[in-house]
């Protein structure tokens, strides 16, 4: 799958809502959406995901082919190809590990989060994918 289309926004309540919005109108993607800030981010269970400018905000929309089996098994995919690009960029003895089952963290604390959701297609059993990924780049929680 390539994902060459890309929708940069200043400012959005999250990238996932977005392209939920943009699925509901008809778009299947692949598409990214890109945010400098989001005002409203989400985590998983609904917590809040603090956004503040200087850090990656992020989502792939997509519709599969196949069904969708584990919308877990995607999150940790992704968390998975995270961890591999920050261990590439800081080198292998960089303190990563992995929370299960969406975070990668640095040193003890998050370096980033997933959040995979799926968005029915209407009139269809098809349905699009979400994956949202927020890095911390510049400020991150002290959790």
């Amino acid at each position: 799958m390539e994902a060459r289309r890309l929708v940069e926004l200043d400012v959005v309540d999250s990238t996932n809502a977005h392209a939920q919005r943009l699925s509901e109108t008809g778009e299947r993607g692949p598409l990214w959406i890109r945010a400098n800030l989001q005002s409203a981010g989400r985590g998983r269970k609904g917590r809040h995901w603090v956004s503040k400018p200087g850090n990656l905000y992020t989502t792939l929309l997509f519709t599969p082919d196949a069904p969708l089996t584990s919308l877990s098994q995607l999150s940790f995919v992704t968390s998975l190809a995270v961890y591999d690009l920050a261990a590439h960029v800081l080198g292998t003895d960089s303190d990563l590990s992995l929370k299960w089952p969406n975070d990668v963290l640095l040193k003890g604390h998050k370096l980033s989060g997933i959040l995979a959701e799926t968005i029915p297609v209407a009139g269809s059993r098809q349905v699009s994918v979400a994956i949202g990924c927020g890095i911390n780049l510049q400020h991150a929680p002290q959790d």
